[in-house]
């Protein structure tokens, strides 16, 4: 998976799993020092 940090942050999209082809939300922001921060989320988690 590629993520464009030129693009600014928060990013939100919907990627594929290139294994398993269900869809995985992926959200990006930027963490306390300015990294970005990458969090994945599929369908089948509850929170």
């Amino acid at each position: 998976m590629e993520i464009d940090l030129s693009e600014n942050l928060p990013q939100e999209f919907i990627s594929d799993c290139t294994v398993c082809c269900r869809p995985i939300e992926v959200t990006v922001t930027s963490g306390a020092r300015g990294e970005p921060v990458m969090k994945l989320r599929s369908e089948d988690d509850t929170a």
